[in-house]
């Protein structure tokens, strides 16, 4: 049982240091202001991410902070009305090709011709799981 939570110790490791140093720091940096300036972060995500963005956003709200869930499924169904003009929106996906993720990336895109004012940043944060045959991407996001 040890080994076990070992390896999950070194994966995580291994993750966090394979990502974007200078990237991430911004992306902090943004958050950071987006939630100075009053707005809310949401976070999105499909299947095995939901209890993920569930425990972001409860521990923002434990924190003070504004922050929602929004399903991808719900939002690319109607609920985009919970984004507003100057909030991030972190979309958790594994490959970031699921119908559901890059129909919300679209409508995303196109909610923000509609806003006054933004910062129009695209970025995906690679957690590189180096056992996995696979790349999970960390957040997509618009601010």
């Amino acid at each position: 049982m040890i080994r076990y939570f070992e390896k999950q110790m070194e994966e995580l490791n291994y993750s966090i240091h394979s990502l974007d140093e200078n990237i991430f720091e911004r992306w902090v940096e943004d958050a950071t202001e987006v939630l100075e300036k009053g707005h809310k972060i949401i976070a999105s995500g499909l299947g095995k991410n939901v209890p993920i963005c569930e425990k972001f956003v409860g521990s923002m709200i434990s924190m003070g902070y504004e922050a929602c869930f929004l399903h991808t499924n719900s939002a690319v169904h109607g609920d985009m009305g919970v984004v507003k003009d100057g909030d991030m929106v972190i979309l958790l996906t594994k490959s970031g090709e699921t119908e559901e993720s890059v129909n919300l990336v679209r409508l995303l895109i196109s909610l923000l011709h509609h806003f006054q004012t933004y910062v129009n940043i695209f970025e995906v944060l690679y957690f590189d799981y180096h056992h996995s045959p696979f790349q999970l991407p960390l957040a997509v996001y618009f601010s």
